[in-house]
């Protein structure tokens, strides 16, 4: 098994972010489906890009890359009906779906545990949701109970967090932050490499490979961790290669979970090698065999930012938006090609769609923290497209303060209830990086310019308070923690 299909609706954060992580944890790849996300909403997001339209038709028609199991995470009586029409429009496999109940004590109006041919699982917690996903799996029962040691430690770490704050995060702002994710990262694969050692195992074939691919997954994230904080590596980035080469070997007769080692190892030479060409070439040949949006979102940026061709990096960041047409990123930077080449009215399409795309986890206040950051420049981005270039002052205000907007909303997100202790601490890093100050200052200069006094004088206000408040705090808060020696780091994570 190498990929899964997941379907949920767009503001669920439990559990599907913590299914989502896991999966990818253990190189089995995830494209992810919407129920609030239908035909209509892509065809309209689509509806001003012809071009990606027709490829979108195409890969639907070709119907490549099919998973492995469908899963449908069902909320509600909206989302099984949801299923409904689309089991019926579609060539859903029953015998390839798992349905995951997260309904509570809301009553689905069809009894979703009797579809013939399905799988049913109620979700209680974490733990022994994974357990009953493994149980469904298409794997023999060594390589189950193996990936249920990876589930068990996952869950016990909360893995889950520190991949939000270790991969998906800003740089840590103080050495203790650093040190703790760090630590984690090291404790789960210590205690990955102990249940390698006492099964004994002598891999061959694909014996093994979840949690030997998850070891490997552990080390690049801890390596990228210190990459990103400025440190030297925790582990070998050649040895993390050599053991992965390793484990492609032993899996080449079998044709299966090839692409996601070779995936694995291309992001090494990417992220931590700094190999941007000997990457690129892997992408090229996973982009061959795969219709990855993450793979078509990678060559986009060796182009952008290495090969310096921005129509080559358009012409594969529209692949990725076709090939996914709720990846955001692919539509964010898509915007960004096209301020390049002059096409404002396009760039203003593509931030359009990221809106569109987000609009509805922020209402609901479950804006994820990567998310909050694109939705801001997004807006951000057209305001300044309006003013610079359309000339459109009303439009550029009115864009520029909806980002003010999504700034405020950070305090009252529901997303970071689930890191508990670590709540207000990212939410206070978010809003230090997004910078809101410059915004202000937009503002205050577009409303004197239409003449708006009252606005002009709220956001001088505003300017005001933040310098006399803030300003010191933000200033000490910057310093990077790591302007010290390296000896003065904690040795005890390089034993």
């Amino acid at each position: 098994m190498q990929r899964i299909e997941i379907t949920y609706r767009s503001t669920n954060i439990e559990p599907t972010l913590f299914l989502i992580l896991f999966f990818r944890l253990i190189g089995i790849y995830v494209s992810e489906k919407f129920f609030d996300y239908g035909v209509n909403e892509e065809l309209l997001m689509l509806n001003k890009f012809p071009e990606i339209r027709e490829l979108y038709r195409e890969n639907e028609g070709l119907n490549l890359s099919a998973p492995d199991r469908q899963f449908f995470v069902i909320e509600n009586n909206g989302d099984f009906h949801e299923f409904v029409r689309r089991y019926v429009r579609t060539n859903i496999d029953l015998k390839k779906c798992v349905f995951i109940d997260v309904s509570g004590d809301f009553e689905i109006d069809y009894p979703i545990d009797l579809i013939d041919n399905s799988y049913y699982i109620k979700y209680g917690d974490e733990k022994q949701l994974l357990y009953n996903i493994i149980d469904v799996m298409p794997m023999d029962k060594q390589e189950q109970k193996l990936l249920k040691k990876v589930a068990k430690k996952y869950c016990k770490q909360e893995m889950w967090k520190v991949h939000l704050k270790g991969k998906y995060f800003y740089p840590a702002d103080t050495k203790e932050h650093f040190i703790d994710v760090l630590s984690k990262y090291k404790v789960m694969i210590n205690a990955l490499n102990d249940s390698v050692e006492e099964h004994g195992i002598e891999y061959e074939g694909e014996k093994g490979r979840y949690i030997q691919y998850a070891i490997c997954n552990l080390m690049y994230e801890a390596d990228l961790y210190c990459v990103k904080n400025e440190w030297l590596e925790l582990y070998n980035p050649k040895s993390i290669i050599k053991s992965l080469v390793s484990l492609l070997q032993k899996q080449e007769a079998y044709k299966t979970f090839v692409e996601n080692i070779q995936l694995l190892c291309t992001q090494i030479y990417d992220d931590l090698l700094k190999e941007p060409n000997i990457a690129y070439q892997n992408y090229l040949t996973l982009y061959r065999k795969t219709n990855s949006s993450f793979v078509y979102l990678k060559m986009a940026d060796y182009w952008r930012f290495f090969g310096q061709r921005i129509n080559k990096a358009i012409q594969y960041y529209i692949m990725s938006a076709a090939s996914f047409p709720e990846y955001y990123q692919a539509w964010f930077h898509l915007g960004c090609c096209y301020v390049q080449t002059g096409d404002y009215t396009r760039a203003l399409d593509a931030f359009w769609n990221v809106k569109y795309i987000l609009k509805r986890r922020q209402r609901a206040a479950v804006l994820r923290p990567m998310e909050v950051i694109y939705l801001y420049k997004s807006y951000c981005c057209s305001g300044y497209i309006q003013y610079h270039y359309f000339r459109e002052i009303d439009k550029a205000i009115l864009e520029d303060v909806t980002a003010e907007c999504i700034w405020d909303e950070i305090e009252q997100s529901h997303f970071y209830k689930i890191m508990d202790d670590s709540e207000d601490y990212m939410k206070q890093m978010i809003k230090k990086q997004l910078h809101i100050g410059k915004l202000y200052r937009v503002i205050y200069k577009l409303a004197n310019q239409v003449g708006d006094v009252s606005l002009a004088e709220e956001y001088h206000k505003k300017i005001r308070f933040m310098l006399q408040s803030n300003m010191s705090k933000e200033m000490k808060d910057s310093m990077r923690y790591n302007n010290g020696r390296q000896d003065e780091f904690d040795n005890k994570l390089y034993q």
